[in-house]
């Protein structure tokens, strides 16, 4: 059984929080760890990160904050969607995803998240779409495990694969190297601590927000309907040891004293 007092916050951030005013703001809080994290495929190809990594990382350290993970994007749908059922664009997402993870890997990055899918989905078409999502999501852990960073899946909600545990562990189970990042937002039909506890051993690293378990929200924790206490249990219990990376939005009330703050009250519930 792990304990909570080794695991260090960190913050997903988008490219628009990536700069040294930001950087410092966080090391200021106590912060030192962040997630780059852009949903759309543009923010990643605005910066060139690929090119840029290594300029990036450096100003980041300079600040006092390290890459904790990267959070690859997977939007627009259209064109990044690992379950997508067109070839051609499972091999150009291969292509495009495999540059980001080199270039990452590279700088020190340990873990880069992954979403298995796209949606909306309709019944009859996920296991196609399974099939499809383990084929694009192997060949990008050989990729990773050739680098030497981690490819973390993320359990999604909605329609996306991924929206119950049983199809995160079908994932892993098919991917031994893949492991999971859990988001205490997305899980809209399980319990948050039932599906830690299915998923024990395979969880390297979190998004931490709160909801109101009918969409993901983004709140900061403790503003939705999320039992930290019960969550907070069952990651001690099934020995996880990665960062507390809270990935909150704006309306979230983001800041970094709110962060510290929230982060200071899961140490202590």
């Amino acid at each position: 059984m792990t304990n909570r007092k080794n695991w260090l916050p960190a913050v997903s951030t988008d490219w628009k929080g990536a700069n040294p005013e930001a950087y410092r703001a966080l090391a200021a809080a106590g912060i030192h760890h962040i997630e780059l994290s852009g949903g759309n495929r543009a923010f990643w190809d605005e910066l060139d990160f690929v090119h840029n990594a290594k300029q990036i990382v450096a100003e980041m350290r300079d600040c006092g904050v390290e890459p904790s993970s990267v959070h690859l994007p997977f939007a627009p749908f259209e064109t990044l969607d690992p379950a997508s059922t067109d070839a051609e664009i499972r091999t150009e997402i291969i292509a495009y995803q495999s540059e980001l993870l080199r270039a990452a890997a590279d700088v020190g990055v340990p873990i880069a998240v992954i979403h298995p899918s796209g949606e909306p989905y309709r019944a009859f078409e996920r296991g196609e779409r399974m099939k499809y999502a383990v084929d694009t999501l192997r060949q990008l852990a050989e990729t990773a495990d050739a680098c030497s960073i981690r490819l973390a899946v993320e359990n999604l909600p909605r329609t996306c694969l991924g929206c119950i545990h049983e199809e995160i562990k079908l994932i892993t189970n098919e991917i031994p190297s893949l492991c999971v990042c859990f988001d205490t937002n997305h899980s809209l039909r399980q319990p948050n601590p039932d599906c830690i506890r299915a998923l024990a051993g395979k969880i390297a690293t979190l998004h931490l927000s709160d909801y109101d378990m009918i969409d993901e929200r983004h709140l900061l924790p403790f503003l939705g309907r999320n039992d930290w206490h019960e969550i907070m249990l069952a990651l001690e219990e099934t020995d996880y040891s990665g960062y507390l990376t809270f990935e909150v939005s704006a309306k979230g009330v983001l800041c970094e004293e709110n962060l510290r703050l929230a982060y200071d009250k899961l140490m202590e519930i």
